[in-house]
């Protein structure tokens, strides 16, 4: 008898703290090993699920597959041996492990399972962290309202027990989706709370966690005479533990706060100590953040060469982490940023990748959307199974029920989905259109700018030669050249500028009355003086009053037309230029007899730098036509066109008066 009360203390008392000796000795690396060969050594009791317990532990986040496998062992035993505690702690452990991988069903099955067996055990405490694990998988899934339930039963409890760590959790959790739910009052109290728990725990980072989070607030509120009091208030406790991330992010928060303010130097001084941080944190997704507050400021400081860097760095680390929100936001800001440095192109092309980053983003958010609509439903369903299953009745409008949620369901996924395919392959059409536009847009800039440059060269060049000489002819005719040549850049500048102008919205329908025989005359009058060898014919049609509409786009769109018309047809050719004036119509066509347009190429006509394949030497760079159609899309008009290579085209205006 005596032997055997020896033997069930050193099991119960002395065997326990023999595994911590072999443990706390041998050190972390040994201690899966050394349960393990405990493990094989002991009978199969309680004990033994302990040891498998805390093998299931060590192995949780190295080896996920042992984890399981040791929790299952502890569940099987705990089963066999009636032990409720050792099932439910099982039950708990093999949640985590699912939780961590993903898993968010099954972890939540496991996770109530064990929830019912601390209920029946009255384990207060076991229940307070089933709660707020559930509260965690329904907050991931999406359903923050049933999280915060779980959330407040847990905090309850550990309020209760006086379980101080527990109840700053639960304060910090609870007020987190407060703030989301713009509840901004109730997540004040929370954090408050939790704040208190915190000083009563003596844990500093949840103190400094607790400040911060109310600084956010306050910032969110306007409230500033209060916003860098509660952010400063918890640095210096970040300090003391050593998380230089967070003082990173506090560094953040206070840069953001004096950027609104509009105090800029202030603002860039904390952003470069958090830029310090994260660059020794090797925090990337930080600096890719701080990236863009920094160039920012530099750029409204007219510290282009600086913004510019700090741009290219940050969407670099954008890109590198996959951060595609980040990515949209600087190829904006690269975008504003060449604008107002004239580099049009540049701009176009970042301002075109944005666009198409915009639509990807979209996409995505579509499929969060589905993610959230499933989970929803699933947990519907399930409700609404449950109650039928506990009434056992009106079986058959349950399936009806489900049937017709199902069907809808599936209606939906299948339109997002196609909406996303759709949206997917735009974006990537996109793309491709952009490198092609690009690539296109250098060739025919280079040549289009080199041409007239290398004509003014050698006509000065030649002007030089004839300067001494009395061959006055020779000297004209140069210098007419390089007027052409100037002429040449000054309409390619004129077309970059227009383009601009008509993207960032600075052109303005300002009607006026004007008459339309007149203005087609004086156009014509221009158009003869510039191109003398075509034969310009107009004939007008209809009634002949005044007409309400911006002069200056008016003009510019038919000068365009008619110069196409000339400029792509052969000397001693016709343009002929019709008018149908009614009472609530214009009608007009231009008609030449020049090189027309490939079938190929007429789809593409008014893309920006689209430039028909038969064009051969013919100088542009392909923007007219496109800034035309914009134009008379001002002043609500319409443009088309019919062409035949070889034969000739006719451009068609229409416009509602």
């Amino acid at each position: 008898m005596l032997e055997q009360t020896i033997f069930l203390v050193f099991k119960k008392l002395l065997l326990p703290f023999f595994i911590f000796s072999v443990l706390f000795f041998n050190g972390q690396n040994n201690r899966a090993d050394s349960l393990e060969k405990i493990l094989s050594k002991n009978k199969l009791d309680t004990l033994q699920v302990n040891t498998l317990q805390e093998l299931c532990k060590q192995y949780l986040f190295s080896d996920p597959k042992k984890a399981l496998y040791f929790g299952n062992q502890a569940l099987q035993l705990s089963n066999n041996l009636n032990y409720k505690k050792g099932a439910a702690k099982a039950l708990h452990n093999i949640g985590i492990i699912y939780y961590n991988e993903g898993k968010y069903d099954s972890a939540l099955r496991f996770f109530n399972n064990s929830l019912v067996i601390k209920k029946d055990l009255g384990d207060k405490k076991g229940m307070a962290s089933s709660f707020n694990n559930i509260g965690n998988i329904y907050t991931q899934q999406g359903n923050a309202q049933k999280g915060l339930g779980y959330y407040l039963s847990s905090f309850k409890i550990n309020e209760e027990l006086k379980n101080y760590e527990g109840a700053l959790s639960g304060a910090i959790n609870i007020g987190g989706i407060l703030c989301d739910q713009h509840n901004l009052q109730g997540a004040i109290k929370f954090y408050r709370i939790g704040l208190a728990y915190a000083v009563k725990a003596n844990n500093l980072v949840g103190i400094a966690d607790a400040y911060h989070n109310l600084g956010d607030i306050k910032h969110r509120q306007k409230k500033n005479d209060s916003v860098l009091y509660y952010f400063n208030k918890a640095l210096p406790y970040y300090y003391l533990e050593g998380r230089q991330d967070r003082v990173a992010n506090s560094y953040v928060a206070i840069g953001e706060w004096f950027n609104e303010e509009n105090q800029l130097d202030s603002a860039l001084f904390y952003f470069l100590k958090a830029e310090v941080l994260n660059k020794s944190l090797d925090n990337k997704e930080g600096l890719a953040n701080n990236y863009q507050h920094i160039g920012k400021i530099y750029f409204s400081n007219k510290k282009f060469i600086a913004a510019e860097q700090y741009f290219l760095k940050g969407l670099v680390n954008a890109k590198e982490l996959g951060l595609k929100l980040n990515e949209s936001i600087y190829y904006q800001n690269l975008a504003d940023f060449y604008a107002t440095q004239k580099d049009f192109a540049k701009a176009y092309q970042y301002k075109t990748l944005h666009e198409a980053l915009k639509d990807s983003l979209i996409s995505e958010q579509n499929y969060r959307a589905l993610n959230e609509m499933t989970f929803k439903y699933e947990s519907e369903k399930k409700e609404v199974e449950n109650k039928d299953l506990l009434a056992q009745n009106n079986d058959k409008k349950r399936i009806i029920y489900l049937m017709v949620i199902y069907s809808f369901l599936l209606i939906i996924i299948l339109f997002i989905g196609i909406r996303a395919y759709i949206l997917k392959q735009r974006a990537f059409n996109k793309e491709k259109q952009l490198n092609e536009l690009k690539s296109q847009f250098i060739t025919t800039a280079s040549h289009e700018f080199l041409t007239p440059l290398t004509t003014i060269i050698t006509s000065t060049e030649l002007i030089e030669k004839y300067i001494y000489t009395e061959e006055l002819d020779k000297k004209i005719r140069h210098i007419d050249k390089i007027k052409a040549a100037v002429f040449s850049l000054k309409s390619i500048y004129s077309d970059f500028l227009s383009q601009q102008k008509i993207n960032l919205g600075k052109i303005e329908n300002k009607p006026e009355l004007i008459n339309l025989k007149d203005c087609i005359e004086q156009i014509i009058t221009i158009c003869n003086n510039n191109y003398p060898q075509h034969q310009f014919i107009y004939n007008h049609e209809g009634l002949e009053t005044d007409l309400f509409t911006d002069k200056s786009i008016f003009k510019t769109v038919i000068t365009n037309l008619v110069s196409n018309a000339c400029k792509y047809s052969a000397a001693n050719s016709q343009v002929i230029i019709t008018t149908n004036q009614q009472k609530n119509n214009i009608f007009i066509s231009i008609k030449d007899q020049g090189i027309g347009i490939p079938k190929k190429d007429q789809s593409f006509l008014f893309d920006p730098f689209y430039r028909a394949s038969n064009v051969n030497q013919i100088q542009g760079i392909g923007l007219g036509l496109n800034i035309t159609k914009k134009l008379i899309t001002i002043i609500g008009g319409k443009l088309t066109f019919t062409s035949e290579e070889n034969v000739g085209s006719t451009f068609f205006i229409s416009i509602n008066l």
